[in-house]
């Protein structure tokens, strides 16, 4: 990964670039009286068909954050519910969270709940592709 540096509108360039290059990365913003706030980002994903459809669409809710003056108050759920809305809207069969334990109430009151069938395993990129 580059790292990211210089100023705080250079970051704001860069990432209105990145946005514009993955459009399947949809944002959502949280703002109490005009100030952005919180926000959330759905990630659309297709999926491989199958024998039922080619239309496979999976979702994966990211880097939900609300900045801490303002958490308790409901923002971080609706900023969820309205990432579940769009995947809805989208087709999305299912939609996963990796989710802190501090969060995790959040999102089991949207409906998500642990299921043994998604598993994952963190990659360390520092290791070459093959290598032990």
């Amino acid at each position: 990964h580059a790292p990211i540096a210089g100023s705080r509108d250079e970051y704001a360039d860069g990432l209105r670039d990145w946005m514009t290059a993955h459009p399947s990365i949809v944002p959502f913003l949280g703002s109490v009286g005009g100030q952005d706030v919180g926000m959330a980002w759905l990630v659309l994903v297709p999926r491989v068909p199958d024998p039922r459809s080619f239309d496979r669409l999976t979702g994966d809710i990211q880097s939900v954050y609300v900045l801490p003056d303002h958490r308790d108050a409901g923002l971080g759920a609706r900023l969820v519910d309205a990432a579940l809305a769009h995947a809805r809207g989208a087709g999305c069969f299912r939609v996963t969270v990796h989710a802190q334990p501090a969060a995790a109430s959040l999102y089991e009151r949207a409906g998500f709940a642990v299921r043994r069938e998604l598993m994952l395993t963190p990659l360390d990129r520092t290791r070459p592709p093959g290598g032990p």
